[in-house]
């Protein structure tokens, strides 16, 4: 990583992940009671094919810029039965290094290890797929502010864009001016260079476009992408959701009885947390699966109602399909949409039946302990392990290094004022001021002895508590005095209004790259 980088976290370590690569093939071999073995693998061949097929596209949109690649190719040996798919997997907003990282080392272990890596993007989750902010001078500190490169923020991502060319340069030109004006030289830089490729997809679909600038950024990795709107079109994947539709009774009082016991193991008070429980009643059932409009670019949850043998499929209260068996529900519905998983059945999906291993930030490392919880209790297995990653990056390091070092010192400096005597003699107060705090540690420790006598009256006990009181006041003052140069540099090196801005960890990746 990068000098701006302040930790990197990677959980286990990559130096496992063989281990756990054997660990989950093994789990998952002999669960073949919703797809067969044959259809797992066909699943991951399709997935393979159609990933390269896109990664490769992409380099096509391209305009005005180099001849830069974006992906490099890998001679893999084997089948797809022997070699192990890496996968990770984020919405195609604009990434900070946290979520970067996971792909920096899904890059690095499946190059190293001849595995083939796959970027999932999750085009179907809303948002706004160009917003970042960058630092931005106000009257009186530092602060973060917004801007946003993406048409329609309110549809699914799927279906949001980049601005035209124009807009886009008069983004770019905020932005670096502010940039500009704070004085970093490196970071406008950087952001200069990466507009010239932005401006050149002006108009190109956001998940399109956020994925290729990443890649160009990245050096053409080896690893792949697909959307996950490409993943559900797979027979395989339909199979799999059918058979929650089909087992919505079993399914939906289950997930929330697994909810509500996670909530209260983890002391969680809030009850959309980690998701909101599923609704249903006596025959009418939400299950875990968004239904996606194309035609009005929006989304409503799913809801089933079964009527004997048949099963009317609603988005929101509109009926939009009846089937008398769950597995066709994918020829059943109107041509214009089409259904999506939410977060949980989203990495059930792709832990369970797309990959080996699976990469996971810090947010959905969270919450698929609710997932492993629901899968030992609804598929009676044991779930895949996955890794996490994360990385912290800041642009003003030097002030992030301040601050943790002036947090460090306070911390001492509490340890100097409540057991003064261990660092006598050991130059950190100064011979002068040992001898100060030697004679009134010498006093404290006479009016402690004098205290803990019985006799005393009340008037005497307040007034050796004062006595104590005034003692360490006194004591406190000489070490802070030992420090006072210590503390003026951190006065002025620190804007005590800008902290927040200084331990902002989601400025663009672009910007550090």
């Amino acid at each position: 990583m990068h000098d701006n980088c302040f930790r990197t976290v990677c959980d286990p370590d990559i130096g496992t992940w063989d281990q756990l690569v054997i660990t989950n093939r093994e789990a998952m071999s002999g669960f073949v009671s919703i797809l067969t073995a044959s259809q797992k693998q066909s699943l991951r061949q399709k997935l393979i094919t159609t990933a390269y097929d896109y990664t490769r596209h992409l380099s096509t949109l391209v305009r005005d810029v180099d001849d830069k690649d974006i992906l490099s190719e890998k001679d893999i040996t084997g089948g797809i039965d022997t070699v192990p798919i890496i996968m990770t997997g984020h919405q195609p907003v604009i990434y900070h290094c946290g979520i970067l990282y996971k792909n920096t080392i899904l890059e690095q272990y499946s190059k190293a290890r001849q595995a083939y890596g796959i970027n999932v993007i999750i085009d179907t989750d809303a948002g706004d797929g160009g917003k970042f902010g960058y630092p931005f001078r106000s009257n009186t500190h530092l602060t973060v502010e917004e801007s946003s490169i993406a048409t329609h923020p309110g549809r699914l991502l799927m279906f949001q864009h980049l601005f035209d060319r124009d807009t886009l340069i008069k983004v770019f030109s905020a932005i670096n001016g502010s940039l500009a004006e704070l004085g970093l030289v490196r970071e406008r830089s950087r952001l200069q260079e990466i507009e010239a490729v932005i401006t050149s997809l002006a108009g190109v679909a956001v998940p399109e476009a956020n994925t290729l600038v990443r890649r160009y950024c990245e050096g053409a990795p080896h690893y792949y992408d697909i959307p996950l709107s490409s993943i559900l079109k797979f027979p395989e994947c339909q199979l799999f959701f059918s058979h929650i539709i089909e087992d919505a009774e079993k399914f939906v009082p289950l997930f929330n009885s697994c909810l509500e016991k996670y909530r209260r193991e983890h002391h969680i008070g809030n009850c959309i947390n980690p998701f909101p429980n599923l609704c249903y009643s006596q025959d009418l059932f939400e299950l875990p699966f968004w239904a996606v409009n194309k035609k009005s670019k929006q989304r409503k949850p799913l809801y089933i109602r079964k009527l004997g043998q048949l099963i009317n499929l609603y988005s929101g209260d509109e009926l939009i399909a009846q089937v008398d068996n769950a597995q066709y529900y994918a020829q059943a519905i109107p041509e214009h949409y089409f259904i999506a998983p939410r977060a949980v059945v989203t990495t059930l999906l792709l832990r369970m039946f797309c990959s080996d291993l699976f990469i996971h930030g810090l947010g959905g490392a969270e919450y698929d302990k609710f997932t492993d919880c629901f899968s030992r209790r609804y598929f009676d297995i044991t779930p895949p392990l996955f890794v996490k990653a994360s990385a912290d990056c800041y642009i003003f390091r030097k002030e992030v290094d301040m601050c943790e070092e002036k947090k460090a010192f306070l911390h001492r400096l509490r340890e100097y004022y409540y057991h003064t005597e261990r660092y006598l003699d050991s130059g950190v107060f100064g011979m002068e001021n040992d001898e100060k705090l030697r004679a009134l540690l010498s006093k404290k420790k006479g009016y402690i002895s004098t205290l803990q006598l019985g006799t005393l009256t009340k008037k005497e006990r307040a007034g050796l508590a004062k006595g104590i009181h005034a003692v360490d006041n006194e004591m406190k003052s000489i070490i802070d005095k030992s420090f006072t140069e210590k503390q003026q540099a951190y006065e002025q090196s620190i804007e005590e209004s800008s902290i927040d801005t200084y331990f902002f960890r989601k400025f663009p990746y672009f910007i550090f790259q």
